[in-house]
């Protein structure tokens, strides 16, 4: 027994991260426990295991520019932190969003732990996140049908349908992960009917969380299947996969289940007219996120060089109003790269964005090599999602977790 867990002990260490995130999700959910208590025991409690653990694990960290890319992107991180507007803010994060430098640095430890792992553990800890995403799936039905007296939000009399994640656009997000691994198991298996049924149950999810941003992630990632299957003679499976698809977003839409298809509609017509400068105003182009956007970047020559400080997004006009929208502050630019540029500084930015490239082309050079597609599509609907979508401690975890098992060369 004792050897066993000696075989596997990273792959505990992973798998206790991810419960916790569970675990720490539901008690802030049901139980109303604060995000700052959910937060505290990353940083306090896991992330020092992680780095006790990465130590142990020293001699398995081989020479690889991405680890080079991640101590300069922490090193950039720390710098920002400290010249940063409010150093409180910066350490410990926002309220309610609590990314400070000591989370960002957790989810860093994160991707070390998942880049050494075995390849047998990856599919483990991939199930594992599918189950996170199942019990969310079935917290947010809850939610939407008001079933066992779940705490819910709502706005304008609309139930929103969030899961443990407390927001649609986070839980959009957890399944942009979910269904693209499952899409990934599902042409790389023989046996998948169980990943076929689960896909359509994901879809459901996804659409019922009414998040446009999760919609076009996995718009990117069926193009990639697209291309995929045709080369590999996959396409059987396809066809299967984008009936199933057609048909659950045609019903949940002519039901009123989901308006996504509505707004791709809106989001189509509006990109129109920002191609063609023919719109009136960008006060409401996608949803704000175009005059958030561009609030920001005319403040970007200010903190060009180490930007405002971590998760300082709302003392970027100097001390002076945030930007609003309607009666609440931004918290965030809305936009994951945007958001790395104006805090940490262009860099940062860069260094992010070698990070990201490196990983993505290693993961898609794996996929043609080993004709699959469970790794890489993730990564191609979370990286697309992030343009329009902000970083949270309900999901970024799984995100580096994703990352760090896509690092094999």
């Amino acid at each position: 027994m004792i050897e066993k867990i000696k075989n596997n002990f990273l792959l505990i260490v992973v798998i206790i991260n991810i419960l916790y995130l569970l675990i720490g999700s539901f008690l802030e959910s049901i139980l109303l426990f604060s995000k700052l208590s959910f937060s505290y025991g990353c940083i306090f409690v896991l992330l020092p295991l992680n780095i006790i653990v990465s130590f142990m694990y020293r001699k398995k960290f081989k020479r690889d520019i991405l680890y080079l890319l991640l101590f300069f992107i922490g090193l950039l991180g720390i710098v920002s932190t400290i010249f940063a507007y409010n150093h409180e803010e910066a350490i410990f994060g926002l309220p309610l969003w609590n990314e400070g430098i000591l989370m960002l640095i957790y989810y860093y430890s994160l991707f070390l732990i998942s880049s050494i792992l075995e390849e047998k553990s990856k599919k483990i800890i991939i199930h594992l996140i599918i189950v996170v995403g199942v019990i969310n799936i079935l917290f947010g039905f809850c939610q939407k049908y008001r079933l066992f007296n779940v705490p819910t939000s709502s706005s304008q009399g609309k139930i929103f349908f969030s899961g443990l994640c407390g927001n649609p656009n986070f839980m959009g997000t957890l399944m942009t992960l979910c269904i693209s691994y499952l899409i990934g198991l599902y042409f790389d298996s023989k046996n998948c009917i169980a990943y076929y049924l689960f896909i359509l149950f994901f879809m459901i999810g996804l659409l019922m969380s009414d998040t446009l941003s999760a919609l076009v992630g996995l718009l990117f990632v069926i193009g990639y299947v697209i291309v995929f299957s045709i080369k590999y003679k996959k396409i059987k499976k396809l066809i299967i996969l984008l009936l199933s698809l057609f048909l659950i977003t045609f019903t949940l839409h002519i039901t009123k289940n989901t308006s996504l298809v509505d707004d791709f509609n809106i989001f189509k017509k509006q990109t129109k007219e920002l191609v063609t400068n023919t719109y009136e105003s960008d006060y409401n182009l996608g949803t704000g996120r175009v005059y958030v956007w561009k609030k920001t970047l005319s403040r970007v020559p200010y903190y060009f060089m180490i930007g405002v400080g971590v998760d300082n997004f709302t003392h970027i006009m100097n001390g002076r109003l945030p930007i609003y929208r309607y009666d609440k502050p931004y918290g965030k630019a809305h936009n994951e790269y945007l958001q790395i540029l104006i805090t940490e500084g262009i860099y940062c930015f860069i260094a992010y964005l070698l990070f990201y490239f490196i990983i993505f082309k290693r993961s898609i050079v794996n996929s043609y090599k080993r004709k699959e597609l469970y790794l890489v599509l993730p990564l191609i609907g979370y990286f697309v999602q992030a343009f329009f979508n902000i970083s949270v401690i309900d999901v970024a975890p799984l995100v580096y977790i994703t990352l760090g098992m896509n690092t094999r060369r």
